[in-house]
């Protein structure tokens, strides 16, 4: 039964991005760009998840569904995966916030505006503070 309910799933999703799609390329078309090619990407995410849905339900029984899920749930949860992924993520955070410094320079040796490289180095120093306030936050927490 819950086969059933999970395909039938799968169908709505499908049927609702189909929709979307359709009200995006035949309904709104030109007239108004942002309203299509939001629709336009809401109806693909909506059909992708549907079919996923379906060949999830026509390939696996449920016991196979809820196993996988289960062994997700215990690696997510993994205390060396968590160290893992949190390296992963501090090292990304790093390269990321070195290419905006990178990008910041680049465009004040290029001469441009003003406004859009104090935008840049704003989103920074917000970053900078939020990183130290939930370092604060996690140490006291854990």
């Amino acid at each position: 039964m819950k086969n059933m309910k999970n395909k039938l799933k799968g169908y709505v999703l499908s049927i609702c991005g189909l929709i979307s799609l359709g009200a995006s390329i035949f309904l709104i078309g030109d007239s108004n760009k942002g309203a299509s090619g939001l629709l336009l990407g809401l109806g693909v995410v909506l059909l992708i998840f549907g079919i996923y849905r379906i060949f999830e339900s026509l390939i696996y029984t449920k016991e196979e569904i809820f196993h996988r899920k289960d062994q997700a749930f215990v690696e997510e949860n993994d205390e060396r995966n968590q160290a893992i992924l949190n390296q992963a993520s501090f090292i990304t955070s790093k390269i990321i916030t070195g290419i905006a410094i990178l990008l910041i320079v680049i465009l004040s040796v290029l001469g441009y505006d003003t406004r859009f490289i104090m935008i840049l180095a704003g989103v920074i120093i917000i970053k900078v503070l939020l990183l130290i306030f939930f370092a604060d936050y996690y140490s006291k927490r854990m």
